[in-house]
């Protein structure tokens, strides 16, 4: 049987699942069962004839081995809990430890579990009954989309039918993040790594890096973190990711920082008093656009050196190749850079050549 990759809509072939099969077997005689594998990507896909029911029951309902855990270490090593406003929320996240974790560090009093049934194990967790493989769209229904959530996807999207179908949906909630933790096929597994429950019958999606940087990207969110765990750890993929803002990045953004930089260097040429000597060290393009723009403040410069400008004036200035004699009388040294190791650089020159100079260098605070 011949079906197109999940992720990449590559073509597959039917390879084995030797343990799939005997469990299958053991438990549900006369399964049908068949194991696809990408060509292209490696994605892995395991497809049977079993109802769900007949899979999870309550009586699976114990928190996972996850050895030595560190999700949440991931999550605050790359995301300031501060900047969760609103809920922590684990999906599909059974008896919900990692989301009372994420509560605690957050500081919050409550946090949220959405699966299809209730498992959950802690008293400061409220549930939220969603099938995820038909009902996702409940999701923008149970929470404010525009709220900045910490959404908590551990395990959970290997189980799925169509694991898109949920990210859609929490693409709408465009202020908030999402981790993403999956059993990871596509790095090599040990005999130690089998005393994690990674290769089952409830498991659908069989990930690798490739498909899930593929699924993240094709659902619309940007990865802001990554990483994989190897053998003889449990041979995971972690994620931190947020839903892509059109418009958001790109030349777009540093354009606007161009301009607010070019600002902040013309304001402070003005703001100093008419008759002080103040000297330009390296014409960065910053500095270019704002003596370009006001003639007042270009008016206010005694002369630029930048030993890489091919010309020896800009704009009637003179242009120096190396500072010359110190002026006399406290003149302020403008860096144009806002590169930190050209700014050490000057620094260093300045204070050895014109040590009674004031060195100023353009704030780059928000």
């Amino acid at each position: 049987m011949a079906i197109g990759c999940p992720i990449c809509g590559g073509e597959t072939g039917e390879v084995p699942n030797l343990f799939c099969e005997t469990y299958g077997r053991l438990r549900f005689p006369g399964v049908e069962l068949h194991h696809h594998e990408c060509r292209s990507c490696g994605h892995g896909l395991l497809l049977h004839d079993l109802p769900l029911e007949r899979l999870y029951t309550v009586a699976m309902a114990t928190p996972m081995d996850h050895g030595r855990d560190v999700r949440l270490d991931f999550i605050t090593a790359h995301l300031d809990l501060g900047r969760v406003a609103g809920a922590v929320i684990e999906i599909g996240g059974g008896p919900g430890e990692l989301a009372d974790q994420a509560r605690r560090a957050a500081g919050k009093d409550r946090a949220y579990v959405v699966d299809f049934v209730s498992r959950v194990a802690f008293p400061n967790l409220d549930f939220v009954k969603v099938d995820l493989n038909s009902e996702a769209i409940r999701l923008v229904e149970s929470f404010d989309t525009q709220a900045a959530h910490l959404f908590l996807l551990s395990h959970l999207l290997e189980h799925l039918e169509d694991p898109a179908a949920l990210l859609t949906q929490l693409q709408r909630f465009e202020n908030s993040f999402a981790f993403i933790e999956v059993p990871d096929f596509g790095s090599r597994h040990s005999p130690a790594t089998l005393q994690w429950q990674m290769n089952g019958l409830e498991h659908v999606q069989y990930f690798n890096d490739a498909s899930l940087i593929e699924l993240l990207h094709k659902g619309g969110f940007q990865v802001l973190a990554f990483e994989t765990q190897a053998a003889p750890n449990m041979t995971v993929i972690r994620t931190l990711c947020a839903p892509r803002r059109i418009g958001a990045a790109g030349i777009e953004q540093h354009n606007a920082l161009y301009h607010l930089i070019v600002e902040r260097f013309r304001s402070k040429i003005l703001s100093e008093p008419p008759g002080r000597e103040v000297w330009v060290w390296g014409l960065s393009p910053y500095m270019a656009e704002a003596l370009t723009q006001s003639d007042e403040a270009r008016g206010r410069i005694s002369g630029i050196v930048d030993n890489r400008y091919p010309g020896s004036t800009f704009l009637g200035l003179r242009v120096f190749q190396e500072p010359g004699v110190a002026p006399d009388n406290r003149p302020l040294i403008l860096c144009g850079s806002t590169y930190s190791v050209v700014r050490s650089a000057f620094l260093a020159k300045a204070t050895k050549l014109w040590p009674d100079a004031e060195f100023f260098t353009v704030s780059l605070d928000d």
